[in-house]
């Protein structure tokens, strides 16, 4: 297998109205792009679906974790 076989960009990689465009997940939370949209564009990430996992389980109630920020 290849890269080019592995990997395929999606088809706005190559569209020049949309070079500059980054979709954050934050701007989910600010409700500036379709979730839909984000997650057809953005390769989850094992990473990601632990963070979203304990995110939602948090919200939910499911989760007494506490959280130490510094």
């Amino acid at each position: 297998m290849n890269l080019n076989t592995a990997c395929k960009p999606r088809q706005s990689v190559f569209d020049r109205s949309r070079k500059d465009v980054v979709l954050n997940i934050d701007d989910l939370l600010k409700n500036k792009i379709d979730a839909h949209q984000f997650f057809s564009e953005n390769f989850i990430t094992s990473g990601m679906h632990t963070l979203f996992d304990k995110v939602f389980s948090r919200l939910n109630g499911h989760s007494n974790h506490k959280y130490v920020f510094t």
